[in-house]
């Protein structure tokens, strides 16, 4: 049996990861005392739940017998305990950091309260010789809560390229959707609400697209209760 010292302190950078493929349970079969403690009073399980929380070493540490040192770690175990797997611990942990971090809209909403989280816009050529290609445009929106609910919205607006889109796209006003439907949708209590796009500008720089899209978010299409509202976003994308 190796000392148990040496066991411990590989056991405390262990338990410093996300994922320590079987490292922790191999040095249990090794001696590892799950209950012993640093200089400073720290148990195995306190470290795994230091900075990002270690559901894998915690689990591990619960089928060794491990004593819960805090009240935080005995709620994991008892959780545990109810059956829980790490899956679903990380999942609600994920979702808590998602609820902290969304906008909050449900009172008043508007479209035009929406934030961009990140957008891609990419011109597809069918092939060298070919006049036409596919612009593709892809808007994921800023997680929001809604009624309890937390809302992530990608929208995906794709066409076919052709010359007149071509002539006005990256010059003037860009080009104008009206007549033409490019349709995406946002879901908004209990229903995918049509979202339109009106209008496209482009201006292609050396590493970037700067992009400027009218969105028209059609409520009334399906009866929500909130107003139609046509909203601009701006941003930037690689080419």
């Amino acid at each position: 049996m190796e000392n148990s010292d040496q066991l411990f302190y590989q056991a405390q950078e262990v338990v410093q990861r996300k994922n320590d493929d079987g490292q922790l349970e191999q040095l249990i079969k090794q001696g590892l005392d799950v209950n012993n403690i640093d200089e400073y009073g720290m148990s195995l399980a306190e470290r795994a739940t230091f900075g990002a929380i270690n559901y894998n070493a915690l689990f591990t540490l619960w089928k060794a017998k491990a004593t819960p040192t805090t009240d935080y770690i005995k709620e994991i175990f008892d959780q545990f305990e109810d059956g829980k797997s790490v899956a679903d611990l990380y999942d609600e942990s994920e979702m808590s950091i998602k609820m902290q971090s969304a906008l909050e809209l449900s009172e008043n909403f508007s479209a035009r309260k929406l934030k961009i989280e990140s957008a891609l816009l990419t011109i597809h050529e069918e092939n060298n010789n070919s006049q036409n290609s596919d612009l593709i445009l892809s808007i994921v929106l800023k997680p929001f809560l809604f009624e309890g609910t937390i809302i992530e919205t990608t929208m995906e607006f794709v066409t076919s390229v052709h010359d007149e889109m071509k002539k006005n796209l990256f010059v003037g006003n860009g080009y104008s959707f009206i007549g033409e439907p490019i349709s995406s949708s946002i879901y908004i209590q209990n229903v995918h609400n049509p979202v339109d796009l009106q209008r496209l500008y482009i201006k292609r720089g050396k590493k970037y697209y700067t992009v400027s899209a009218d969105l028209y978010f059609d409520f009334a299409f399906e009866n929500a209760t909130y107003p139609n509202e046509l909203v601009t976003f701006k941003f930037k994308t690689p080419l």
